[in-house]
């Protein structure tokens, strides 16, 4: 007897604005070569963020850097407390890895 609880099938959710946006790029092999440029441009300025920030102690890279924190635990707050996981926490974990290799990168090589 069917009362209108269906447990075995769960709903479907709804992808957010962001999630869609980013899975574009994804889904479309046409777009990855403006997937791999965004990525390099966002790890660069990430870097040159952190650089600034840790290795000169520049007020307003430190500054910066605080903001881009702030941004990014936004952004995977909002994901986390809605009990899913989507695109969002894995691209800002993806760049801010990135960003962080990239930056020791420069800094061993005596770049900076």
């Amino acid at each position: 007897m069917d009362d209108g609880d269906s447990r075995d099938e769960p709903e479907p959710r709804p992808e957010s604005a962001v999630d869609s946006v980013l899975l574009e790029y994804v889904r479309d092999p046409a777009l990855w070569p403006v997937l791999a440029v965004l990525v390099l441009v966002a790890a660069t300025l990430g870097a040159c963020v952190l650089l600034l920030a840790i290795v000169d102690r520049n007020l307003f890279a430190m500054a910066a850097l605080a903001l881009l924190v702030g941004m990014s635990a936004h952004a995977v707050g909002r994901n986390l407390r809605r009990w899913r996981s989507g695109v969002a926490p894995r691209v800002v974990a993806a760049l801010w890895g990135a960003s962080a290799a990239l930056a020791a990168g420069i800094h061993a090589l005596g770049v900076f």
